[in-house]
């Protein structure tokens, strides 16, 4: 569940689908992405297709969409051509999915969010303290330096994440 208490992908949302991957579902899902509005608000998000996760079974079917330069023989060109990436390098395949119909589109990450994280302090960098005095510990009786390393954040899935993937 998520902020609203309901799943991420969830039909509340407006970010599920039953379409086997094709480039006819691909123009559903980038309208549904493009017309999707704001929590709360009538303000359509603009967002387009960037990324896709897919298991492996749908790899193949993915780059030939990516790739195919024509959709029939009558030369109607291929919109989505290059959509992830003109060598794939949006093509996401994650190996432990099972289920070999689901995939997943998401737009730009810096235009949906999906993950906020938090630094305490504001502090993104770990801080690395080393023990300096030689004449106590480690460092006096093994000739060992003792290192510490404290990196203090949190995260939490996006509001904003339940309305930006299909």
């Amino acid at each position: 569940a998520v902020y609203d208490g309901v799943a991420l992908f969830y039909a509340s949302h407006s970010n599920t689908g039953t379409a086997s991957l094709a480039t006819a579902a691909l123009a559903t899902v980038k309208t549904a992405m493009f017309e999707q509005t704001e929590p709360n608000s009538l303000a359509a998000l603009g967002l387009v297709p960037y990324h896709i996760f897919v298991p492996v079974e749908l790899e193949n079917t993915a780059i030939a969409i990516n790739q195919q330069e024509y959709l029939d023989s009558g030369y109607t060109y291929n919109w989505c051509k290059g959509m992830f990436g003109a060598a794939n390098e949006r093509i996401h395949v994650v190996p432990h999915w099972t289920d070999a119909d689901n995939y997943y589109i998401m737009g730009r990450p810096g235009d949906c969010p999906v993950i906020e994280m938090a630094f305490l302090n504001g502090r993104r960098d770990p801080e690395i303290i080393v023990q300096e005095n030689v004449t106590v510990g480690s460092v006096f009786t093994n000739d060992k330096y003792t290192y510490k390393i404290r990196h203090i954040y949190g995260g939490v899935l996006s509001p904003d994440s339940a309305y930006v993937l299909f």
